[in-house]
């Protein structure tokens, strides 16, 4: 029995309940994410996929990823919105044109645009002074410290 062959070959997953809940959350929170992207959401429209019930029923079944408890690992909040509008037939219809996905690219963009300008007191200094740093003299664990003027 050969037993490097990939045929043969068992995941540690399939024996473990933790290591499978791990893979499966790890890989629902990876496809979550995927949908901040619109030229993503485009491209599974283009295919046919958003028309499919059974991914229907899937993207309704991701709802969960709203929850508190999940939420807090998703590190693209549009993904969440964007789960959101996937739940209505219209924008699943209309996402497949390109004119849908340029608009709610730019819609995105405008938004981390003005979120990022506007969000803190020390990004609309970055943005307004840029970012001066001077090192500061005393040597913490070898790595040189910097703090802003």
């Amino acid at each position: 029995m050969d037993v490097h062959s990939p045929a043969k070959a068992e995941s540690p997953s399939k024996h473990d309940p933790r290591a499978a809940n791990r893979d499966r959350f790890e890989l629902e929170l990876e496809f979550v994410q995927s949908l901040a992207n619109p030229y993503y959401l485009h491209s599974l429209a283009q295919q046919n996929i958003l028309d499919q019930p059974a991914f229907v029923n899937y993207l309704s079944y991701l709802q969960y990823w709203r929850h508190k408890d999940y939420a807090r690992f998703i590190h693209y909040p549009h993904a969440l919105h964007h789960l959101e509008l996937l739940q209505q037939a219209t924008f699943r219809a209309e996402i497949k044109k390109d004119e849908w996905r340029e608009y709610l690219n730019q819609k995105q963009f405008d938004h981390w645009r003005t979120w990022f300008a506007f969000g803190s007191a020390f990004h609309a200094e970055i943005f307004t002074h840029g970012f001066q740093a001077q090192p500061i003299e005393a040597n913490h664990g070898g790595r040189q410290q910097y703090q802003r003027r």
